[in-house]
């Protein structure tokens, strides 16, 4: 209801701070794709960022983004510059 109508049919309600509480200033409308993009770092991330990660056969950086059914994805020989790529995937391809 503090929500207001639902936009469409494939919007739930998304927590903009996944850790924060289920209350208006932290609640949006939004469809699978972007509140699939809006998890935090999982536990087990070496890179310190979302979608960036070091591949253990090659030992080459990551960067990796899926959005919207597209998955983006690019080696790297040094971490800095995979995080780089990363931001820049985020740029280019998400529209908030």
């Amino acid at each position: 209801e503090d929500m207001g109508k639902k936009p469409d049919k494939e919007y739930s309600i998304d927590r903009i701070c996944g850790n924060g509480d289920y209350e208006p200033s932290n609640c949006r409308w939004a469809d699978k794709s972007t509140q699939s993009y809006n998890r935090d770092i999982q536990s087990n991330n070496k890179g310190g960022i979302k979608g960036v990660c070091q591949d253990s056969r090659s030992g080459k950086w990551v960067a990796q983004l899926s959005f919207k059914g597209k998955k983006f994805r690019s080696e790297w020989e040094n971490k800095e510059d995979a995080i780089l790529a990363r931001l820049n995937m985020e740029k280019e391809v998400i529209i908030v």
